[in-house]
């Protein structure tokens, strides 16, 4: 059973949800990048995006607690999230 009560397994982005969803979006043809939609692309183009590999981690049994830290971890360096943001995640980690 997952921790939200299921019988599967359950993901949960812990950074990069919004370029994920952009993936998605332009995938659905919901959004389009430098005015071409994904069905616009050629064969050849949909066959590189749709079979391109994008790195990711997998860390199974977390703890809220712990999503918390790998959050705050990732979003400390490079592209710094807003200092506010990354307070009330801070706070939430704090009282876990």
């Amino acid at each position: 059973t997952s921790r939200y009560g299921g019988d599967f397994p359950l993901y949960e982005i812990v950074d990069g949800k919004q370029r994920v969803n952009a993936i998605c979006e332009f995938y659905e043809d919901r959004v389009s990048y430098k005015n071409f939609y994904f069905s616009d692309l050629s064969r050849k183009d949909m066959w590189h995006f749709t079979e391109y590999r994008i790195a990711l981690a997998e860390i199974d049994n977390a703890s809220e607690k712990d999503i918390m830290h790998i959050f705050l971890m990732v979003n400390s360096n490079g592209k710094i999230m807003s200092k506010r943001h990354l307070e009330k995640v801070r706070k939430i980690y704090e009282s876990l």
